[in-house]
């Protein structure tokens, strides 16, 4: 059994192992559990789990953000990240006392498009996915009526945030400033939210729809605090958190002022660092305040570049026409001409700062003057832009400030990246390399957060691992167990005293290597002993074998004397008689079929033509009788080696007769008669073309090194298809083959057909055809596109593009829309085709007639017929072409992530289908992981565009399934 902690209210929740849903004992409300691998990633969803249930959302988030850092497929993390950024919190119902959802961080977002709440379905199992899907309703449907209530609401010009009671229930000095400014800013015409008062008459009501309204409305808060305790309470920081992020939203329409009483000013929240706070101690300050807050409030939605150029006074003639043509120019994108128009401008005032600004809005194809609010990139490095600072003067400020405040983000979201990666690099790190890596990212954005200490923590860190390799070694050395490793680990100890047990351990290598020398001695005495004693007892032995020879050996060697002289003599006249003995029992044995001791006799006697004889005649027995093995074994023992050359020659022949060319092969080759095995695969071949099987001739001659034959045959046959008009399957044919004349006759081919490069392509291969932006960089122009080759008929090739090249809604507006009729598809066969393609390239992509699978769809059985030259695949069409969700997978360019592709962590997009979704208001697509997701997205969800065209000369429509 496994016992987990509830989320909503700390109870006990007892399951069996890997069970994913479970009942709380304490409020017995059912509800997803996460997987606990181990003690440590149980604790930081304890730890979570806590903060959450104590309303402080954000701190929740960073952990379940951590938990997803060290597994990104953790469906319950994604899920409480949801709970987090729509502030859910369960409180018990009185009335049926179980728990039920509130939300106290309304969103404009649905809950259903919020890309965590996709992710905890996409990796949750069939029951988590269940209740996932019954809460988010929930959720949904309080959300739809805070929304509906918000929507209400006058909008608000400023929203105080501070602390109302302390831990006592007392009113706080916070509360009695916010009631000064609320009374300050009230007089001055300002319609403000000011919680004691404004929900004063919301009592038994749930505050949140007017807090939301609020927040959302307000162009400044002014967050008020006598002390970092009531700054940093859950419910105020709450709000203000929220504001700040719809602050970074706003660009630059809404601003948060800190104020601060009776504390110090570095004890303001991080999240302040980068805004200017006031001091209301200060003379003046409640003035100060209000005049600041009249200034913002009073600015518009925009902050102006200048005065109207129409209004400019250049004192020269025929100047104003020209700069309202420009900027006419401008509004229809006709940047060459606006461009043209301002230098016309120039010729006349070399100064006018209003042509220079014309110049630098066609330089980054900006429409509108108040678009240039919105656009991201700084203007530093345009020399336009330092004209118009030279010779704009005041009037021009505003684009200083906006060129100001888009370097500042861009520095600091390089700073955040790079802050970011270290951090991770060091949560991740195990080694001095790895924690130096680290430090030294922290080091690059020095003063950045609390980058400075993270480095010196690095570094420390970085000695210990360093230290820590160095004992590990000298602990190896030391289980040598011999006095050089106790020598060596001592050696190696010393470099970190004071480390660890190092003094400790140098001292047990002292005493080892002590004991290991006492006992040496100890050792090299007894072996002295023994020697000595092994000298004594040998001394005996002597003397005992000399005592022996005297008594007993002498008279024995006597009497062997004589049987010798009995033994010489028979052994005089034993070769006349024992060679005709043993010969003829050798003789008798071979009749016997005893061969081996026959052959043993026949040894002694010296008689070695009889063994060579008989094994010779035994061999041509086998031989007869097809027992090739053995009789090769014999013929090799008498040394027949070109009888068995001979035999195994005949024997290939005959496999060559029968057809069983492997097997001749084989005994060739043993024989090494590698002419005849060359010979008979030549003869093959020729006899393999002249059938038509080339495959099968090119294979055998290549063999045999006949590269020549090969490239012959194949430019034969290529003049031949070149003749009759089949262009690319000569072109196929002569691919790859250097010879000149195949060279010269390819030339032909692509002078004939140039498109034959494409079209001979196989399935599965990259072509390059067409042009767009990728690499973001904008300076080195379009970039070739490449395609997958996913069919091929006759002579043309169905192809997607291997990347997502452009993020797209597939609709412009959620409304019900099939292919037919969604943006997706105009902009494809309109800017994409125009955009990609040149003139020419434009010839060979043919318009394709398609049928989109409406099936999927619970009430459709009818398919949308179209014709279009580029589209996307229909969800039947993407099972189809790849086989398998990993195939499926792709990744978009650095352009698309810039336009706002979601890329995951396997760096893989989701990706359009053209077939619709469960709903009219949805379309399917493939996800980041690869399977079609049929269900679909949002059809104005921005997702990922891989266009699909079909390559070949200009034929009859073809209608695609």
């Amino acid at each position: 059994m496994t016992i987990f902690k509830c989320k909503m209210c700390g109870g006990s929740i007892e399951v069996e192992e890997g069970a994913s849903v479970g009942v709380c004992d304490s409020c017995g409300t059912q509800q997803t559990l996460p997987r606990l691998d181990d003690e440590r990633r149980a604790n930081l969803y304890d730890r979570a789990n806590h903060f959450r249930r104590n309303n402080d959302f954000d701190k929740a988030a960073g952990i379940y953000e951590q938990i997803l850092g060290e597994d990104n497929t953790d469906a319950e993390a994604y899920w409480s990240l949801v709970l987090c950024r729509y502030g859910v919190e369960y409180v018990e119902d009185p009335a049926t006392h179980k728990r039920i959802p509130t939300v106290n961080r309304t969103q404009f977002t649905s809950i259903f498009d919020d890309d965590n709440y996709k992710s905890a379905l996409e990796y949750a199992d069939g029951y988590q996915r269940s209740l996932y899907e019954k809460e988010a309703n929930a959720i949904n449907e309080i959300q739809k009526g805070i929304l509906a209530i918000s929507q209400k609401e006058e909008p608000f010009d400023v929203f105080i945030c501070y602390k109302e009671t302390d831990h006592n229930g007392r009113r706080t000095t916070d509360s009695v400033l916010a009631n000064d400014l609320y009374h300050q800013l009230t007089q001055e015409g300002f319609k403000v939210f000011f919680s004691r008062i404004t929900l004063e008459d919301k009592l038994g009501t749930a505050y949140e729809p007017y807090i939301f309204a609020a927040l959302n409305s307000a162009k400044v808060m002014v967050v008020l605090g006598t002390k970092p305790e009531h700054i940093n309470s859950v419910w105020v920081k709450n709000e203000w958190s929220r504001y700040l992020s719809l602050v970074k939203q706003s660009g630059g329409k809404k601003v948060l002022i800190p104020a601060y009483k009776d504390m110090d000013p570095y004890d303001l929240p991080d999240e302040f660092s980068h805004l200017q706070a006031q001091d209301m101690s200060k003379l003046g300050f409640m003035q100060d305040l209000v005049r600041g807050i009249r200034k913002i409030a009073e600015r518009g939605e925009s902050e102006p570049v200048g005065e109207e150029p129409v209004a400019a006074n250049t004192g020269l003639p025929g100047i104003k026409p020209l700069l309202e043509r420009v900027f006419i120019f401008l509004e229809d994108g006709n940047w060459e001409d606006a461009d043209k128009y301002c230098e016309k401008v120039l010729d006349r005032d070399p100064k006018n700062a209003w042509a220079y600004l014309g110049k630098l809005m066609a330089e980054f194809h900006i429409h509108r003057k108040e678009d240039l609010t919105a656009y991201q990139k700084p203007f530093s490095n345009s020399s336009n832009y330092q004209k118009i600072i030279r010779f704009g003067g005041d009037k021009m400020k505003g684009i200083v400030r906006l060129n100001e405040r888009n370097e500042k983000r861009i520095e600091n979201e390089v700073h955040t990246s790079i802050y970011e990666k270290a951090f991770l690099s060091m949560q991740t790190a195990r080694t001095e390399t790895e924690y130096k890596s680290a430090a030294a990212s922290f080091k690059s954005i020095p003063g950045f957060k609390d980058a400075d200490s993270l480095a010196e923590e690095c570094i420390v860190k970085a000695e210990a691992c360093r230290r820590d390799s160095i004992y590990a070694s000298a602990l190896a050395q030391k289980s040598d167990g011999t006095v050089p490793g106790y020598e060596r680990a001592i050696q190696t100890f010393e470099k970190i005293r004071g480390w660890k047990d190092t003094d400790e351990q140098i001292a047990v290598c002292e005493r080892k290597i002590e004991e290991i020398r006492v006992n040496e001695k100890r050792r090299q005495d007894a072996i002295r002993e023994e020697k000595r004693r092994i000298a004594a007892r040998k001394e005996e032995r002597k003397r005992v074998l000399r005592e022996k020879i005297r008594r007993v050996i002498v008279p024995t060697c006597i009497a062997i004397c004589s049987l010798l002289v009995v033994a010489i003599i028979f052994v005089a006249f034993s070769p006349l008689i024992i060679p005709k003995m043993k010969g003829s029992k050798a003789y008798s044995l071979l009749e016997a079929g005893d061969y081996n001791r026959a052959y043993a006799l026949f040894e002694e006697i010296g008689d070695r033509e009889s063994i060579a004889s008989s094994k010779r005649d035994r061999a041509k027995k086998l031989l007869d009788s097809g027992n090739f093995d053995e009789a090769y074994r014999l013929f090799e023992e008498v040394g027949d080696n070109e009888v068995i050359r001979s035999s195994k020659r005949d024997r290939a022949k005959k496999l060559i007769n029968s057809g069983d060319f492997d097997g001749a092969y084989k005994f060739f080759a043993e024989i090494g008669d590698r002419e005849s095995i060359a010979s008979s695969k030549r003869e093959r071949a020729k006899e393999l073309l002249d059938s038509g099987d080339f495959d099968g001739a090119y294979k055998l001659f290549t063999e045999i090194g006949d590269n020549g034959a090969v490239t012959s045959s194949k430019r034969e046959r290529a003049k031949t298809l070149f003749d009759s008009g089949d262009f690319e399957s000569a072109y196929a044919l002569l691919n790859g083959i250097n010879d000149k004349e195949c060279i010269v006759l390819k030339e032909q081919i692509l002078n004939a057909y140039p498109f034959v490069r494409y079209t001979s392509a196989q399935v599965g291969s990259y072509i390059a055809f067409g042009a767009y932006e990728q690499d973001y960089s904008g300076s080195r122009g379009k970039q070739k596109i490449e395609w997958l080759v996913l069919k091929k008929e006759k002579n043309r090739i169905l192809v997607i593009s291997r990347y997502a090249l452009d993020c797209k809604p597939f609709n412009t507006s959620r409304s019900k829309v099939t292919w037919e009729t969604c943006s997706l598809r105009e902009w494809l066969n309109d800017v994409f085709f125009n955009a990609a393609f040149s003139p020419e390239e434009r010839k060979f992509i043919q318009s394709t007639t398609l049928a989109t699978d409406m099936k999927q769809k619970p009430n459709s059985t009818q398919d949308w017929m179209t014709v279009d030259k580029a589209f996307i695949l229909s969800v039947e069409e993407a099972n189809i072409y790849f086989s398998s969700d990993d195939s499926r997978k792709c990744a978009p360019t650095p352009y698309a992530v810039s336009k706002g592709v979601h890329s995951k962590s396997n760096g893989c997009c989701w990706c359009w289908l053209r077939s619709s979704g469960a709903t009219d208001m949805q379309a399917a697509g493939v996800s980041s992981g690869g399977p079609v997701y049929t269900v679909g997205n949002d059809v104005d969800y921005h997702g990922g565009v891989r266009p699909a065209i079909w390559i070949g000369p200009p034929v009859i429509e073809t209608f695609l399934m």
